[in-house]
């Protein structure tokens, strides 16, 4: 029996399964949830066919203090981040002053089996320099409430062009094999009349390698140490 290709095959399997599950997608292109004058009150993820595991009872919610704080704008839509040839479509800008009261919640996320949860999305300036700042905080929904997760800070020295901000939260242990995970955006700072766009959210996770390839590497290991020892 060959074992080193049987390995080979095994590890070149394991490293393919690694590859990141798509958990929820929101391209913000959906009206619903909107009130008349364009304000958002909640909106679900713009979840398409394609879009392999995602957790379609997944929701986000603007926690909105003043109405005024956020608007829906066609004309600030972007494809960066998106999926599936999304259109630009709608944009959500974050505007005014924002305070403790205001908040993003993304909810019903479920990380079963899956570490190394990451999420991204699109974002620019729609003013110059702005002020503007969150905590990331997350919620297993066993009734510990909100924990303390990551802080970001906009760089000042962005353009008014879009980028993906990407957040590794690999180093937050705690939501990783849960099945009903809430994050949110706790808006710390946002300075007057300059404002910040946002769009095309993903959360993205890693797979758990399976017990069985991991059964079947440490047993294809140990023939292969006891053979190296006969020959020995």
């Amino acid at each position: 029996m060959k074992t080193a290709p049987l390995l080979a095959s095994l590890f070149l399997l394991t490293c393919n399964s690694a590859s990141a599950d798509l958990i929820a997608y929101w391209n913000l292109n959906s009206t619903t949830g909107l009130d008349g004058s364009g304000r958002v009150i909640s909106t679900t993820p713009a979840v398409v066919a394609d879009d392999g595991s995602s957790s379609v009872s997944a929701t986000l919610d603007f926690v909105v203090g003043n109405a005024n704080q956020l608007e829906v704008l066609t004309t600030y839509g972007t494809t960066e981040n998106a999926l599936n040839s999304d259109v630009a479509g709608l944009g959500y800008r974050l505007g005014e002053r924002i305070d403790k009261n205001w908040e993003l919640h993304f909810n019903g996320l479920d990380f079963s089996n899956r570490t190394d949860v990451e999420m991204s999305y699109a974002q620019r300036a729609a003013d110059a320099d702005p002020n503007f700042g969150y905590n990331l905080d997350y919620n297993l929904n066993d009734g510990n409430g909100w924990q303390s997760g990551i802080t970001y800070s906009f760089d000042p020295s962005t353009t008014t062009s879009f980028a993906t901000v990407t957040h590794d939260l690999s180093s937050i242990t705690a939501i990783e094999g849960q099945s009903n995970v809430s994050l949110r955006f706790d808006f710390t700072s946002m300075d007057n009349n300059k404002d910040v766009v946002v769009d095309n959210f993903q959360i993205i996770a890693v797979p758990e390698p399976s017990t069985f390839t991991l059964i079947a590497l440490a047993g294809l290991s140990g023939v292969s140490r006891i053979r190296g020892f006969r020959r020995g």
